[in-house]
């Protein structure tokens, strides 16, 4: 982020930053200089030092502190910052399959629709083969029980 412009006015002493983000806050002092630049890195933790996911909204101030004024001079912005991508959710101790998410944020149910067709193929052919095996094993056992129970 831009701090200073091209040119600053002679009176100014001192540029302060300051950044609220998740509870966490970020302060730093510039000496006046033309063009100060910064860029601040966020480890998208909270101050509990929990992750944190989807968008959150972080809080910039830019202060001048000038040398004809007793007071410091504070320009806020707020701006949308990216947290952590979702992963696999844990609901309540409960966990979605490997193929859905959800997202509590906005709550919504993301599923990719590949993925819902290969779990419901996978569940029918493993459901077909089971009840084959089951009446395969009760005809065996039909045929043992009427030819060997005399």
């Amino acid at each position: 982020m831009q701090l200073t412009p091209d040119h600053i006015p002679a009176t100014l002493r001192r540029v302060h930053l300051r950044i609220v983000l998740e509870g966490t806050l970020f302060t730093r002092v510039f000496e006046a200089d033309p063009n100060i630049k910064f860029t601040y890195a966020w480890d998208r933790y909270n101050v509990y030092r929990q992750r944190v996911h989807g968008v959150t909204v972080a809080l910039v101030s830019v202060g001048y502190e000038h040398a004809s004024c007793p007071k410091i001079v504070w320009e806020h912005q707020t701006t949308r910052v990216a947290g952590n991508d979702l992963l696999i959710s844990m609901v309540g101790g409960f966990n979605f399959n490997i193929h859905h998410t959800y997202n509590y944020h906005q709550g919504e149910f993301l599923s990719s629709p590949p993925a819902c067709l290969l779990v419901l193929f996978t569940y029918i052919f493993v459901s077909y083969i089971s009840l084959v095996f089951y009446l395969f094993c009760l005809h065996i056992h039909f045929i043992i029980f009427t030819f060997f129970s005399v």
